[in-house]
């Protein structure tokens, strides 16, 4: 990298979910130790790279909830986005690279052959704030016989510290804090939405992408009382 007048003495290229960062350690003990030991005694001559399954949103989430170091390079979206420093510069070679010849007709002719892969569902993925993963469309017709189980009972859900971003030319990153009060208390989400604009609608979108992680001390008793 241009912090080096010459070659790096070391290149440490590292997973980051159970492997840099232990999510069953809330110290973050471990972690920390390694960015002291990292700073002390190789960032002057090493290079540090992320390299991890995760999108660039959910990176960017996973650096707000952990205490990471910023690395030199991050490789992202099982090696499909790499960038570079703390402004995470897009290497565009790459890009080049991935783009050549590219054509979805024959992917879909090639995994077509495998019964046990599954298209995404064109309305997209929600991750529950215990990590799993469901269809969109399934959490929305989980809610049908949630119809009415409130009456007579103690309900408020609110949104808290919305905000939206244009990331892409129809693509909008729109972030909030999703809290309930129950008779049970309070729970909090951290939600995350990518929306992208309908082709057919000059106002509309299409929800791609919902991930939502549990506030710190306002998690629900248990995961199936959170539903979306």
């Amino acid at each position: 990298m241009d912090r080096f007048s010459g070659p790096a003495r070391l290149m440490i290229v590292s997973d980051l979910d159970h492997t840099m960062v232990d999510h069953h350690d809330p110290e973050n003990t471990s972690l920390l130790r390694f960015n002291a030991l990292w700073e002390s005694l190789y960032r002057h001559d090493s290079l540090l790279v992320f390299s991890t399954g995760r999108s660039a949103t959910l990176y960017k989430q996973l650096r707000n909830e952990k205490p990471m170091l910023t690395p030199d390079i991050t490789i992202m979206s099982v090696g499909t986005e790499i960038t570079y420093g703390e402004s995470m510069v897009p290497d565009e070679g790459w890009v080049n690279v991935l783009n050549q010849k590219w054509d979805k007709n024959v992917i879909l002719e090639e995994t077509a052959k495998y019964p046990q892969l599954k298209p995404q569902h064109p309305t997209g993925i929600a991750v529950h704030p215990s990590g799993v993963e469901h269809l969109l469309h399934e959490c929305i017709s989980s809610l049908e016989p949630c119809y009415g189980d409130r009456q007579g009972k103690q309900f408020r859900v609110w949104l808290d510290r919305l905000s939206t971003s244009q990331i892409g030319s129809d693509v909008w990153l729109v972030k909030f804090d999703k809290w309930e009060l129950t008779d049970d208390g309070r729970n909090c989400c951290l939600t995350s939405i990518l929306l992208k604009s309908k082709p057919e609608s000059s106002s509309g979108f299409n929800i791609v992408h919902a991930h939502q992680t549990w506030l710190e001390g306002f998690a629900a008793r248990t995961q199936s009382a959170w539903v979306l």
